[in-house]
């Protein structure tokens, strides 16, 4: 709905706009411009229905699912067998198949409590924050190159990847999780820890080359600057609030309540930061001091000659009198501008000296307004000024734009009370505390909802980043209501308590369906996504390398390219490398370079937001998956895992089958199968399980 800032508008823009019109009906749905919408209503707990003595539950979830299905006159599916509900469940919070032998230990266990118990082992589990924060990365569209047309690796992108991980295994409140993604720095300054939080806001593309490579005074990197601010906030806004706020960077949004101000507001608020790497020093007094002598040098950089100032010390001051002495000793005459040069160069040696004495720092990608030189990108002190431009245009200035959020959320101030203009960190816990809000309505929704999609294959609001019109109504507005509100007052926010009360309900534990009846109300029979299958080969050929953290490794031979952006060959790597063997979430994500084994599966290239992966099934993918050097090579070391070449062919197929697909092979499958080892051996028939249909649905 936006063009990029600074160009004209085409025929097929003019014709959107006239088709967005407000009043008018596109594809059925009566578009409202402004007026009451359920997303933005106040939160209200509803009551829990009545629910059917027959199949009562005490998870009043079940309660809520039940009256809808009958009010249409559906029941709820019959309960999954304990095998499949126990796939279902091992790779929904850890992306990964369970053992044959958990497999077993848990369709024995009759206990009542049993699944309970489960469920509290595996979110317990530092699994569990790997699988959910390839969730997340997803939706923040995270990857650790630049993209654009100079795809220049990050190398120290990867801190907020472990962040995440660690954030989810220790159940960090959902209202804390928010705030440190958006204003770490300005709401907890004493937790340097969390410096990688930021990395939110940077996850996306970066213009190499309109932000750093050419000059500032430019139009050109103005309009970068634009463009880069409304990846932050289109990324800040789908996230947590479900919004679409980005089609209003031209224009008042066509169906929600979002006016042009409400965007530039927004991009108002972030005006102050910019993708790069800085200095990150996990020792508290030090991170202080860097930080402190980063600031000196960038007043006395920029002119700010009042803070630097109100910042000398009684010491600096004595010594900068004794500097300004011997200078007056040659004779020189001592006017302001040449007390200025004497400062200025005594300070910027001071400043050297005692950053030399530093240890040296860790360095982290994040958005930040500190970070070193960069070619032509520099940091700066001041807060950019953001104008509201006419249609998106450069050209086309009006207003200054008054940092703050959306004016449909009724509850809350859509502009923030700040001290003048407020500084960029205060401009951004404004933010973060106004996204965290308890009277927030839309943050609890959102959230709720993507949990619910992640177990379910689809949201109770379909179009999980966009809770406007256009994105669709909920299959039960009251069961969504009761989820946030239960979720916000009586959880504090806990995720784990929210898996914990949908993976207890019935709701859950129904046999899954084909995934073209689409009822989120029922569990959507789902293929693995990219990074579970390869992650569980790994673990079923007894491969995987369960390190966690750290720098992502590098799946490829990389080489210089013929400009910026490398080149890389990733089946030139050996697949028995340890850099193979890590868990899918380790790997370096490359933006216009992806692993093609990876992409062919539908695994997102991180250049745009992904609420859902895609699930396609081509030729291709079967071609890829029955001869790539991937599953070769760890379909051999099955076949050595379980020492099959010592087995007598009946027993070795029990064992393989039982290993792979957790079941006995049936009478003619072990007709045909054992047929097919004597011809081709072991390592062929592992090959052909891991490509089994079995294998590649949850269930």
């Amino acid at each position: 709905m936006a063009r990029p800032f600074g160009s004209n508008f085409g025929w097929i823009s003019v014709l959107g706009a006239w088709i967005c019109c407000a009043g008018v009906t596109v594809g059925g749905v009566a578009v409202r411009a402004n007026g009451d919408w359920w997303a933005t209503r106040p939160l209200v707990r509803p009551g829990i229905p009545a629910s059917v003595p027959a199949v009562a539950s005490a998870n009043p979830l079940d309660a809520f699912v039940e009256a809808a299905l009958r009010r249409e006159g559906k029941t709820l599916s019959a309960a999954a067998d304990r095998s499949a509900l126990f796939r279902r469940l091992t790779i929904d919070l850890h992306g990964l198949v369970p053992a044959s032998t958990e497999m077993a230990a848990f369709v024995a266990d009759d206990q009542p409590n049993s699944l309970e118990r489960v469920v509290d082992r595996l979110l317990a589990s530092p699994k569990y924050g790997e699988r959910w924060a390839r969730h997340w990365l997803d939706v923040v569209h995270f990857a650790e190159s630049h993209g654009h047309d100079q795809d220049r690796p990050r190398d120290h992108a990867w801190p907020y990847r472990d962040y995440l991980i660690e954030s989810f295994n220790a159940d960090k409140p959902y209202g804390r999780f928010v705030q440190e993604q958006v204003a770490a720095d300005a709401l907890f300054p004493g937790e340097q820890q969390l410096l990688p939080a930021l990395g939110f806001l940077s996850a996306g593309p970066w213009d190499e080359s309109s932000l750093r490579d050419i000059r500032e005074d430019t139009v050109d990197r103005e309009i970068g600057r634009y463009l880069d601010r409304d990846d932050i906030v289109a990324n800040v806004m789908s996230s947590f609030v479900s919004v679409t706020v980005h089609c209003a960077r031209c224009h008042d949004h066509k169906f929600d309540p979002i006016s042009q101000t409400d965007y530039y507001a927004l991009q108002a608020v972030f005006a102050g930061v910019e993708k790069a790497e800085r200095w990150w020093d996990m020792d508290r007094a030090v991170h202080e001091r860097r930080e402190h002598l980063v600031r000196f040098g960038l007043a006395i950089e920029h002119g700010d000659w009042d803070w630097v100032s109100e910042h000398l010390t009684a010491e600096l001051r004595m010594e900068l009198a004794g500097a300004r002495k011997n200078v007056a000793a040659t004779e020189i005459e001592m006017s302001p501008e040449v007390e200025r040069r004497v400062d200025q160069e005594y300070l910027s040696a001071w400043i050297s000296r005692e950053t030399a004495l530093l240890p040296e720092p860790q360095r982290v990608f994040v958005a930040t307004s500190l970070f070193p030189p960069n070619s032509n990108q520099r940091a700066s002190l001041r807060t950019r000024r953001v104008q509201v431009l006419g249609r998106g245009d450069i050209h086309r200035p009006t207003e200054e734009a008054e940092p703050g959020a959306l004016g449909c959320i009724g509850e809350l101030n859509a502009r923030f009370e700040l001290d003048g203009a407020g500084n960029e960190r205060d401009r951004r816990a404004a933010l973060a505390q106004w996204l965290s809000h308890p009277e927030n309505p839309l943050v609890w929704r959102s959230i709720v909802n993507r949990v619910w999609l992640y177990h379910f294959g689809r949201g109770l609001v379909a179009e999980p980043n966009d809770f406007g019109q256009m994105g669709g109504e909920p299959r039960d507005v009251a069961l969504l209501d009761w989820l946030a509100v239960t979720f916000r007052d009586d959880m504090g926010g806990s995720l784990k308590g929210l898996h914990r009360l949908i993976l207890t309900s019935r709701t859950w534990s129904q046999c899954a369906t084909d995934a073209m009846d689409g009822d989120p109300l029922r569990p959507m029979r789902r293929r693995m996504d990219a990074e579970t299958f390869r992650d569980s080969v790994l673990k079923v050929s007894g491969q995987l390398d369960e390190t966690m953290g750290g720098p992502s490794v590098r799946p490829f031979v990389m080489t210089p390219g013929i400009h910026v952006t490398p080149n890389v060959d990733y089946l030139a790597m050996d697949v028995d490398d340890p850099s193979n063997k890590r868990r899918s979430i380790y790997r370096f994500l490359f933006r216009t370079l992806p692993d093609p084994l990876m992409a062919l599966l539908d695994s997102p290239a991180g250049d745009q937001s992904v609420a859902v992966r895609g699930e396609s099934f081509t030729p291709m993918q079967a071609l890829a998956l029955m001869n790539h050097p991937f599953v070769i090579r760890h379909a051999g070391h099955l076949a050595t895992q379980l020492q099959l070449e010592s087995c007598d062919v009946s027993g070795g197929l029990d064992r393989v089958v039982e290993h792979i697909l957790f079941r006995a092979p049936s009478l003619d499958e072990r007709l045909e199968w054992e047929d097919h080892v004597r011809q081709h051996g072991w390592q062929h028939l592992c090959r052909l399980l891991l490509n089994a249909n079995e294998f590649h649905f949850v269930e």
